[in-house]
């Protein structure tokens, strides 16, 4: 879950900031050696709720590898 209020400041504009998401997400991960792992994963808005005008995804997505020396 994300709760952002908005923002604030000289040059902010508060009408358009600011808002509510519950987001869902599932990944995996595969160890391809034992120092070396691979993962992905995805991310989906389940609720999304922002002030005034904004942009919003409608997924995400993260992919990577890891390696331990």
């Amino acid at each position: 879950a994300l709760l952002r209020s908005h923002d604030k400041g000289e040059q902010a504009e508060p009408e358009d900031t600011g808002g509510r998401s519950v987001f869902i997400s599932s990944g995996v991960s595969y160890a391809l050696t034992k120092s070396v792992q691979v993962y992905g994963f995805l991310q989906l808005p389940v609720y999304q709720y922002v002030n005034g005008v904004q942009l919003t995804a409608k997924h995400a997505v993260t992919a990577g590898i890891t390696m331990r020396f």
